[in-house]
Order: structure tokens, then C-alpha cells, then sequence
């Protein structure tokens, strides 16, 4: 399962939504929970130039990897972000297979995306 945090089609609002968009407030793995308002505007790089839209970093948190970047496909204000979570099984997942997960289960949210999503900071 992979998780996104960000604008629906259909809405500019940031929330996190499970696999088929369906909105979920929190995710639990193990002994570790990710609340939906903590995705926002954490975990995209703080790099220069600030918030290039795809600017990406790949994080490890409370059992989770998360691929973030910032994202005006949608919501155009400065801030904007979106977030693909997967729970750890055994290991922290790589980009690309973090991109390729969240393009398989995203694939409508992908096809917004007119930028390229590139790793700057974080783990590769």
C-alpha cells in the first residue's frame, strides 16, 4: 500500500488519501503512526531556489519512507507540496521505486504532474 498527501483532482485541499483517493486521517505501521497534518510542508527539501516545483527528498520516518516535493499542479499557492507514504516492510524503498509505486497507484495524480520529479535532498 502507498499513500498521497496532497490536492485531489478535484479539490485544492491538502489531505492524505489511500489507494482509489479515499481519505484517510492517519496510517499506523508497527509501533509507528503518521497523522495527516504532519505531511504538510515537512518533508519536500528547504533547498535554493526554495520550493521548485519537483524538487524531491526521500525520507525515513516512524517506519515510513516518504517521497515529498513541491507541487503547484493544482493548489498554485507558495507552499503547496504533495507526499507518496509506503510503509517500511523491511527497508526503506528507493526513489525510483517509490516513483514507480506512486505512479502505478497514482496514475491520474501522475499525469498533473508537468514537471519533472527529481531527488535534490534526502536519502537516495
Amino acid at each position: 500500500m502507498i499513500y498521497y498527501f496532497g490536492c485531489s483532482n478535484d479539490d485544492i485541499g491538502h489531505y492524505l488519501f489511500g489507494e482509489g483517493m479515499q481519505r484517510v486521517y492517519n496510517v499506523t505501521v508497527g509501533d509507528g503512526t503518521i497523522d495527516w497534518k504532519e505531511l504538510d510542508g515537512r518533508f519536500p527539501p528547504q533547498t535554493k531556489p526554495r520550493q521548485e516545483e519537483g524538487v524531491a527528498a526521500l525520507a525515513r520516518h516512524k517506519g515510513f519512507t516518504i517521497l515529498a516535493f513541491w507541487d503547484r499542479s493544482k493548489d498554485t499557492r507558495y507552499g503547496s507540496n504533495a507526499a507518496f507514504i509506503c510503509p517500511d516492510v523491511k527497508e526503506q524503498m528507493t526513489f525510483d521505486a517509490m516513483v514507480r509505486r506512486a505512479r502505478e497507484a497514482y496514475p491520474a495524480i501522475w499525469a498533473r504532474f508537468k514537471f519533472e520529479v527529481k531527488l535534490v535532498g534526502g536519502e537516495a
